[in-house]
């Protein structure tokens, strides 16, 4: 866990201040739902907006237990430190939810209550057994970039949230500038291919080795059949293609299961741990020429 220089600036002290009279008078306002200052109340709904924004998050660690969340609550709901949700991507996570443990626990916090700041370099700085609205913002205030890298944990459950793009062309466009490799789902326009296709994609066994992906899908009609699909020999749908930023690719014709779909993310995405029992779920590799 990266230290934090917990010195204060002159305007946080204030701010504790104007807390503590907020407190003593019972005008605790609710934590902001809305708004430029909308806090989150999950991981994945913190680190979507933390893509749209330059901002840092602030991720604020309950013990939820009976008798232990009310007072640091009453910290969170105080004026002084719900207006940093107007500097920061702000989310609350809590002790008892499996999950959130696991994802504190990346940036070194075991224990609640926690904070922590996650920069836009990716480096971080934690806190725990922080109780007041002074040592919040004391912590904040000192916890400058660069702090220590986090111990990312790849099983963490995420929300399956595919950002899909309707066109071959834009998808290599996206995946040629980030040096990415491309996801591309050609369904049947007619049909309920993409009901099906999505129950495969979304268990978080699937999800997670497909999220760092660009996300191509290409509904097929009678008539375009062959002309979307030739370029990767693509002959029974639905069907998916696994794309390699020099080329190459890997197809899976009619997946059967979420299961297979996992295989063939592991064998195409990671070449060496090619083994045999993907030619069972109709693989094929080859290489493909950049669309016209």
């Amino acid at each position: 866990m990266m230290e934090v220089d917990l010195r204060v600036s002159r305007g946080a002290r204030v701010l504790a201040g104007a807390f503590v009279l907020l407190v003593g008078t019972g005008c605790v306002a609710p934590l902001s739902l809305n708004g430029h200052g909308a806090w989150a109340h999950d991981y994945d709904t913190a680190e979507r907006r933390l893509q749209e924004s330059d901002r840092d998050l602030l991720v604020f660690y309950l013990d939820d237990r009976p008798g232990r969340r009310d007072a640091f609550e009453k910290v969170l709901k105080s004026a002084p430190i719900r207006s940093l949700g107007e500097r920061f991507v702000c989310c609350t996570l809590i002790r008892s939810y499996e999950p959130d443990r696991r994802y504190v626990s990346q940036y070194g916090v075991h224990r609640a209550p926690g904070v922590i700041r996650v920069h836009r370099d990716g480096t971080y700085h934690s806190a725990t057994g922080i109780r007041a609205a002074f040592d919040v913002l004391r912590f904040v205030d000192g916890a400058t970039p660069p702090g220590a890298h986090p111990e990312l944990n790849p099983h963490i459950p995420r929300e399956a949230r595919y950002d899909w793009m309707d066109s071959i062309e834009d998808a290599e466009r996206r995946a040629h500038r980030t040096a990415r490799s491309t996801l591309i789902v050609f369904y049947r326009s007619w049909s309920g291919d993409w009901r099906q296709l999505e129950k495969l994609l979304t268990p978080h066994e699937v999800f997670r080795r497909l999220a760092g992906v660009v996300h191509g899908r290409v509904a097929v009609s009678p008539l375009r059949k062959q002309i979307e699909s030739a370029r990767f020999g693509t002959l029974r749908l639905p069907a998916l293609v696994l794309v390699q930023p020099d080329g190459g690719f890997s197809t899976l014709e009619l997946p059967p299961s979420s299961e297979s779909v996992t295989r063939f993310a592991d064998a195409a995405l990671q070449p060496a741990r090619n083994g045999g029992d993907e030619a069972a779920y109709g693989v094929a590799n080859g290489s493909a020429s950049p669309s016209p």
